[in-house]
């Protein structure tokens, strides 16, 4: 099981028509770039997790392709990250500029940070099934990047 409480959640989509070389190029920058700054640059985040929505919702557009989810070691560290984020740009971290993919989604991030349910760990929710797919509200998620 986890040590953390908490868990950040952040959603992104990219244009529809964003070719393979362009979401390989997003890959490996949120992966390889942005997810080290992340955790580098706010204190108490321990690990973040990539996921990308493996098939489309039958009913329609639910929510973004692409979700990253930061574990936050107490609440300390989580009430810290929403003050920061919630004060002047000056106190927040700087995250370097992606490349052309990253730069035109609208993110959408988790307006407020909850304490993950018992049993719940980095590679295991009961509450969305075992293996590395992700059942959630009939959307299937695979592990996109760890």
């Amino acid at each position: 099981m986890s040590d953390a409480l908490y868990t950040y959640w952040v959603g992104m989509d990219i244009p529809a028509d964003t070719s393979a070389a362009d979401v390989a190029a997003f890959n490996d920058f949120y992966s390889n770039v942005h997810k080290p700054e992340v955790l580098a640059g706010n204190p108490g985040f321990l690990r973040g997790r990539r996921y990308e929505l493996a098939q489309d919702d039958t009913r329609g557009a639910r929510g973004p392709r692409f979700i990253a989810a930061y574990d936050i070691e107490n609440e300390e560290a989580a009430q810290l990250y929403i003050t920061r984020n919630d004060g002047p740009a000056s106190g927040r971290p700087v995250y370097s500029d992606g490349p052309a993919a990253w730069q035109k989604p609208k993110p959408w991030r988790c307006p407020a940070l909850r304490a993950r349910a018992a049993g719940c760990s980095p590679g295991y929710c009961p509450g969305w099934g075992g293996g590395s797919e992700r059942v959630r509200r009939g959307r299937r998620l695979r592990t996109c990047c760890h």
